[in-house]
């Protein structure tokens, strides 16, 4: 499934040092120290499909939203608009801690900031539709006024729908709905 997110991400560390060491105090003795760090934030999701099963039920499942925003006052927004529908919410504040979100249950809808810190909301796109399998999550992006020059690359990217920051909650639940089937939740018995 995320065979593409194999790639890891290096990231290369380099630090010098110039020092004048007793003997040769004419000359600068520099020591260079390179480490190339690398990571694959996605990796732990091949393993999670390796030993999941699909289920045999015969009832639709609940879908499953993910919101990835750094801002815990949106993630708050959409948890409590949701929370009169009938599906499984999951939060990450970052790209990064999405994709390991992800391991434990692939979502029906990301809910996707543009900036954040860490990686952002472009990177971690870019990620889901460079992979066959999770380029069909739909991505509602979150933006605001200032991303506005990134409209056409999400466009291409093949995001499934924007939403302008700040936004209601009505507004949310109906750009989901333009997405994925949301169904009331069930009544709790009294």
């Amino acid at each position: 499934m995320a065979r593409g997110l194999h790639r890891p991400h290096a990231h290369r560390l380099e630090v010098q040092q110039e020092s004048l060491p007793p003997h040769r105090a004419r000359q600068p003795w520099r020591t260079t120290l390179t480490a190339t760090v690398a990571f694959t934030p996605a990796g732990f999701i091949d393993e999670h499909l390796k030993t999941s099963s699909s289920p045999s039920r015969s009832t639709p499942l609940r879908p499953t939203i993910l919101t990835v925003d750094d801002a815990k006052a949106v993630r708050l927004l959409t948890q409590r608009a949701l929370a009169a529908f009938d599906c499984d919410i999951s939060e990450a504040p970052n790209g990064y801690n999405a994709l390991f979100a992800m391991e434990r249950a692939l979502p029906d809808l990301i809910l996707l900031d543009v900036n954040m810190p860490t990686m952002g909301g472009v990177e971690m796109l870019t990620l889901l539709r460079s992979n066959p399998t999770l380029a069909a999550i739909p991505v509602i992006m979150l933006t605001s006024p200032a991303d506005h020059g990134l409209m056409a690359q999400l466009t291409a990217l093949g995001t499934n729908g924007h939403l302008m920051k700040p936004f209601t909650a009505a507004t949310l639940i109906e750009k989901i709905r333009a997405v994925i089937n949301l169904a009331p939740a069930p009544a709790k018995p009294a």
